[in-house]
């Protein structure tokens, strides 16, 4: 344990550090907190968005000497269903899904059990049914997991919901049916939805308040998406696939379990003063020795957050303060409420928005390997540009500045979409069509992480993590409502464009109107009734 400040010796200089927040910059510590980011955030991509390459639908191109030519899938389908003959249809596909090999490519002659009860909510395709069951399984973890985490920390919850992937992602990859794999895929969302939902939070605790947006930018979704494709062009097929992922994410459990410590922000707001002390304690050895804090000015940061100072009276007192909040507090008072709204439109918004695209890579033409790395660079590149935009604009480029040009550039690239193909020119303007399209999905990434910064800055430490929960549910509902999008028909050519341009818009105005400029300031941590009191008295 690092020695109190008097071993520091007489040409000790009182650091400027006067809370939690300024105790995080940027030293070695911050390359671990980066490190372990990027190998979560694999994690969880390689696991929500597995469905992109493992039930890639493969084309089905005839039945022994005969060959389907000239038609559609549908009727290649009712071909390949009357030829009662045909056994060993041929496919062609890049990636050896799991639709290839449990030949889910057409409705089945055979029915299980699973395919009577999605025919009964009048669900034909199998394999989509299982991004959409993964997707209600991530709403249920988000829902569970920021309550877990605001009892029992940040770390815990993250921990255990890391091995379970890994261990059911290992399982699914044996699976001997494709009911199975179904089924598993929905208790992986399960994991994949607390991952989501506590995995920003401890890390934007740990950043420095002064440069979260850019580290948060450099280390995101974008390259991860290139990395997955490498992954999948190389292993070829959905098992080894799913063997090799869950491999470089065991290395993010290693990570935490053996350098990181919990969230300081966690125990001040729990009122563990020890275990903050500790926590900040081991945190510093990372330092610099001529950055190090001394252990009693720790000590006194500490105390002063917490309100303790180790006496009997200070921790009777701390006993007396309401430590566990519920999703009902999120609403109960005005501008928590609006906050809490806003954020979860939001999220709502870009979730229903990208998972609408990346579900959908099919209809633009090319690799399906190089259609989702082109994406997925394209998203870190206009996320690059923006982070970089952000550090160095200063104050003049806030919180609120980025969102209306990026979520108002998502509005105009939908309602320019819109427009093309409402007046048939689809074909007319085929490059035009495609760069909307992969711009629009290229900058919804800065976009999710603007609203995990939203949810961290304008929230209270009490309920930073049921407010994240509650904005990963809104989310999760736009995450399965997305993929099904692009079938929808409302009688209006081009209406997917028009619904996810007025989306868009809507929150823009939301944004704009709501929240308040949160850029660079420290983390809120008394609710707005705890202020109220104080102030009364």
């Amino acid at each position: 344990m690092l020695q109190p400040a008097e071993s520091f010796g007489q040409m000790y200089v009182p650091s400027k550090v006067s809370k939690v927040d300024d105790f995080f910059q940027l030293d070695k510590y911050q390359l671990i907190m980066l490190l372990f980011n990027e190998l979560l955030i694999f994690n969880i991509l390689s696991n929500q968005v597995f469905n992109v390459f493992g039930v890639a639908p493969p084309k089905l191109v005839g039945c022994g000497d005969q060959t389907y030519d000239g038609l559609t899938r549908a009727d290649r389908c009712a071909q390949y269903a009357n030829d009662s003959d045909c056994v060993n249809p041929r496919l062609e596909y890049e990636f050896a899904s799991a639709t290839v090999e449990f030949q889910q490519f057409c409705p089945r002659r055979e029915y299980t059990f699973l395919d009577k009860i999605v025919q009964h909510f009048g669900i034909i395709d199998k394999m989509k049914f299982s991004t959409t069951i993964q997707m209600v399984g991530l709403i249920i973890g988000a829902a569970v997991a920021g309550q877990l985490s605001d009892s029992y920390g940040r770390r815990k919850v993250l921990l255990a919901s890391m091995i379970c992937i890994c261990f059911l992602s290992t399982i699914l990859s044996f699976s001997p049916s494709i009911d199975f794999y179904i089924i598993f895929r929905f208790f992986i969302g399960i994991f994949i939805g607390s991952l989501t939902t506590v995995g920003p939070i401890f890390v934007l605790e740990c950043l420095p308040v002064a440069h979260r947006f850019w580290i948060a930018t450099v280390v995101t979704w974008g390259p991860n998406f290139a990395i997955l494709s490498l992954i999948a062009y190389l292993t070829g097929e959905w098992r080894l696939l799913s063997r090799v992922s869950n491999a470089i994410s065991v290395l993010g459990v290693l990570v935490l379990v053996f350098f990181l410590e919990e969230s300081p922000k966690f125990f001040v707001q729990k009122r563990r003063r020890e275990e903050a002390i500790k926590a900040l304690v081991n945190i510093n050895k990372w330092k610099h020795k001529d950055n190090q804090i001394p252990y009693s000015e720790i000590v006194a940061i500490v105390s002063k957050e917490t309100g303790d100072d180790g006496t009997k009276e200070s921790l009777l007192s701390a006993e007396t303060r309401p430590k566990k909040y519920t999703f009902l507090d999120l609403y109960t008072t005005g501008p928590i409420a609006l906050k809490t709204a806003v954020t979860s439109f939001g999220l709502f918004s870009v979730s229903l928005v990208s998972y609408a695209l990346i579900f959908n890579l099919h209809v633009i033409p090319g690799s399906l390997y190089l259609n989702m790395a082109a994406s997925g660079v394209l998203r870190w590149g206009i996320g690059a540009v923006v982070a970089i935009t952000d550090h160095f604009g200063g104050a003049r480029v806030g919180r609120k500045m980025v969102h209306f040009v990026t979520v108002g550039a998502v509005a105009i690239c939908f309602a320019l979409l819109f427009l093309i193909v409402i007046n048939g020119l689809k074909l007319t303007y085929p490059f035009a069509v495609q760069a909307c399209t992969l711009v629009a999905f290229g900058i919804t990434g800065c976009i999710f992480l603007q609203m995990a910064l939203a949810v961290a800055e304008q929230f209270p430490t009490a309920v930073r993590n049921l407010a994240n929960a509650n904005a990963n549910v809104c989310g999760r509902l736009g995450s399965v409502i997305g993929p099904l999008l692009f079938s929808m028909d409302i009688g209006i050519r081009g209406s997917s464009y028009l619904i996810m341009s007025m989306l868009a818009l809507l929150d823009l105005i939301l944004f704009q109107v709501f929240l308040k400029e949160s850029k660079g300031a420290p983390l809120p941590d008394e609710m707005p009734e705890r202020r109220r009191r104080s102030n009364n008295a």
